[in-house]
């Protein structure tokens, strides 16, 4: 059994279909169709771990203007 591609015109149709029989309107279901598109990945993709370390939080170096109250004269 071949797997289908994420990207697929058949699988947007489908997803089209199957949200129009929830009762979805057809506005929404033209905008969700378009940012799917505009994607073309599976949203599972984002939270695949990717080769090398995850980002990590530093501290910079402390600034003049950290920490200061700002003054607002005449109010």
């Amino acid at each position: 059994m071949a797997v289908k591609k994420y990207d697929s015109a058949d699988r947007r149709t489908a997803f089209a279909n199957s949200m129009h029989a929830a009762g979805v309107d057809s506005e929404a279901i033209a905008a969700r169709m378009s940012a799917d598109t505009a994607q073309g990945r599976p949203a599972r993709d984002a939270v695949r771990n990717g080769p090398g370390k995850p980002p990590v939080a530093r501290k910079g170096k402390p600034n003049k203007s950290q920490g200061r109250d700002r003054q607002h004269a005449g109010r």
